[in-house]
């Protein structure tokens, strides 16, 4: 168990660390950023 709680926490931290270098705070800003960046094709995967 202490593993699997270190492995989340690790997590945690790698994700506080991209939203904060990125100047976000929550998913939906992420997302509207790597649009906006061209990191994401929002209409990649979309069945047509």
């Amino acid at each position: 168990m202490t593993k699997l709680g270190t492995k989340v926490k690790t997590l945690e931290t790698h994700k506080s660390h991209i939203f904060e270098k990125l100047g976000v705070a929550t998913r939906a800003e992420l997302s509207f950023v790597a649009y906006e960046t061209g990191m994401v094709d929002p209409l990649q995967g979309r069945e047509s």
